[in-house]
């Protein structure tokens, strides 16, 4: 209605060609050219006529509209920050693949690299037998895996001599002196042994091959002692095999020295140094006596 009058289509409008239909702006809604009225548009309506009926159609509000547009606007802000996703990994799977390929071939991993380490461990310890007077200090190293820089020289000191054994050193550096095998017994049976034992495989060691002869209270004959090192197991066992079995569980020494340097290798016994008498030439040995390697050691 319109003032109170009915609306009608024009005869032009009898005539159009086409249904048309406005969806945003509303309107009659029928056969022939649509005809709004300043009252519909103002009661946000159409009013459709079809032949003789008449269907009232809501027209969309504005907020209806705003809503949609802001699905769409979502929608395509979605679908671009989908694709920039995609297009970051992308980039990152390429340029991990490209650093990959320009590592070189031979670079191990820290995981699987093996570093050898030789541990070492300095003794000091103070050496003085219960049979021997000696004011000494003995210096022990512990080396877990020696290197040497020649292969290792064998000696054996007899007991039987009361010289001793002497050995030279070629080369200045540092020597490995390990006990290998062997003892003896300083008595010619095993009557009067001490009471723990008759064998033993101590060997005493001075440098510049001089040994110091010294004789204790009440004692007979001289012995060696203020020795400089010593090799072996100073205690008595009751068999050789028991006196080896100990001193393969003792410590060798590392001494340095100077090319032509002089070591004086002697077992346990006793001289008179005055008269020339020795009591070494009746001892017992095993296995020929104490057996010694000296190694070059390398620096």
């Amino acid at each position: 209605m319109r003032n109170g009058q009915s609306a009608k289509c024009p005869p032009a409008a009898q005539n159009a060609e086409s249904f048309r239909i406005w969806p945003r702006t509303g309107g009659y809604y029928g056969i022939g050219f649509p005809y709004i009225t300043p009252g519909d548009i103002r009661k946000n309506s159409a009013h459709l006529m079809l032949g003789g009926f008449s269907k009232y159609v809501p027209r969309p509000t504005q907020t209806k509209m705003a809503k949609k547009n802001m699905s769409n606007a979502k929608t395509i802000a979605s679908v671009i920050a989908v694709i920039g996703l995609i297009t970051a990994v992308i980039v990152l799977i390429t340029e991990g693949l490209k650093l990959y390929r320009e590592l070189p071939a031979n670079v191990t991993p820290l995981s699987t690299q093996i570093i050898p380490v030789t541990q070492v461990i300095q003794v000091t310890e103070v050496a003085k037998p219960a049979d021997v007077t000696s004011t000494a200090s003995t210096q022990t190293t512990i080396t877990s895996t020696p290197t040497f820089l020649a292969p290792t020289e064998t000696i054996t000191v007899s007991s039987k001599d009361g010289d001793g054994f002497s050995w030279h050193a070629l080369v200045t550096g540092n020597y490995s002196i390990k006990y290998e095998s062997g003892a003896y017994s300083p008595w010619p049976d095993d009557t009067g042994c001490d009471k723990a034992g008759c064998w033993k495989t101590t060997v005493f060691v001075y440098k510049n091959c001089a040994t110091q002869w010294i004789r204790k209270e009440n004692a007979t004959l001289d012995e060696p002692g203020n020795f400089d090192w010593r090799i072996g197991e100073d205690p008595w066992q009751q068999t050789p095999e028991q006196a080896e079995e100990m001193a393969k569980l003792t410590d060798g020494i590392t001494i340095e020295l100077q090319s032509g340097d002089c070591l004086k290798f002697i077992a346990i016994d006793g001289t008179d140094q005055t008269t020339g008498y020795s009591a070494y030439t009746d001892n017992r040995n095993f296995n020929d006596g104490v057996i010694i390697t000296i190694g070059l050691m390398s620096p």
